[in-house]
Order: C-alpha cells, then structure tokens, then sequence
C-alpha cells in the first residue's frame, strides 16, 4: 500500500455495511490477519497515478492514513456493495 508495494492478485477487497474488509490470500497470511476497517475510517479520492492510469484511492485511517489505489471498476463494485454507507468521494 504504501513504497510502491503491489498487491496484484493477493488481496481480497469486500464491505458490508460496517466497513472496507481486506485480507491476503491464506498463503500470506501468517503475518496479516484479515482487517475491517470502519466507514468511518475510510476516505475516497480519485486520483491519477503517473498521469496514465485514473486510479481510486481509499485513505485508510484518520490521523496517519495509509492508501489503497484501486481501479476504477473495482471502486464501483465496492461502492455498490457498500449502498448507503459508501464514505463518498472527497476532493
């Protein structure tokens, strides 16, 4: 999430109405237990990333975030699964 790491076909992304949940394949587990991070927790940005790609960033924290940049396509099926309780995009 953060330094360049990617975590391309490793990670899990799912909500429900309590929050964004995120969990490593079983593989890579050992060291990061699955995480629900409240709504309240949650801030969304649209973003681009080396002025190519649009990207969706999901600060992830209050005080010292930490940031999850997702396609597009992805944010919107996180969105629809979220319903009412999507944080909203913030600019």
């Amino acid at each position: 999430m953060r330094w360049g790491v990617s975590y391309s076909g490793c990670l899990t992304i799912g909500c429900n109405e309590k929050g964004l949940y995120l969990a490593m394949m079983p593989i890579f587990r050992f060291f990061s237990p699955p995480l629900l991070i409240t709504w309240s927790d949650v801030a969304v940005f649209r973003t681009r990333q080396f002025f190519i790609f649009d990207l969706v960033e999901f600060r992830l924290g209050k005080t010292s975030f930490n940031p999850l940049r997702v396609r597009p396509s992805l944010a919107e099926k996180v969105q629809r699964a979220a319903g009412d309780h999507w944080p909203g995009f913030t600019n």
